[in-house]
């Protein structure tokens, strides 16, 4: 079960969810689902604002889902990719490109840019 903003709510109801995933949400559920022996796996998604409900499911081995490509990767090679970023002394370089900011050609950092600096001060002292 996950709660969500109305703006994320839309990504679990349309399923565009591995299109933009800032938070790992795949990533993590992926784990779960692994150590389960599951290959299926999804969320009951929460909007906070105005209590609606969606269920968005996956399955990393459905190879004509549009999604496949994006979620198929193997989760334990992620988790150590992972583990080996989080062991540096310093964060890895910024991954995020700038994306469109509504129609007048702006642009604007995207989300998990926010959330950088939180990430990597967790455990500094």
């Amino acid at each position: 079960v996950k709660s969500v903003s109305t703006y994320g709510f839309r990504k679990f109801k349309d399923g565009s969810l591995a299109y933009d995933d800032p938070f790992g949400y795949i990533a993590q559920i992926k784990g779960y689902a692994h150590a389960e022996g599951a290959t299926k796996f999804g969320w009951l998604a929460m909007d906070k604002q105005n209590g609606h409900l969606t269920y968005l499911m996956y399955d990393s081995e459905d190879t004509q889902a549009p999604v496949y490509d994006l979620i198929s990767y193997s989760i334990e090679d992620r988790i150590d990719h992972i583990k080996k970023l989080v062991e540096q002394p310093t964060p890895p370089e910024v991954c995020y490109e700038s994306i469109a900011d509504g129609k007048s050609g702006n642009q604007k950092l995207a989300v998990g840019c926010s959330y950088r600096s939180t990430l990597f001060s967790r455990g500094s002292k």
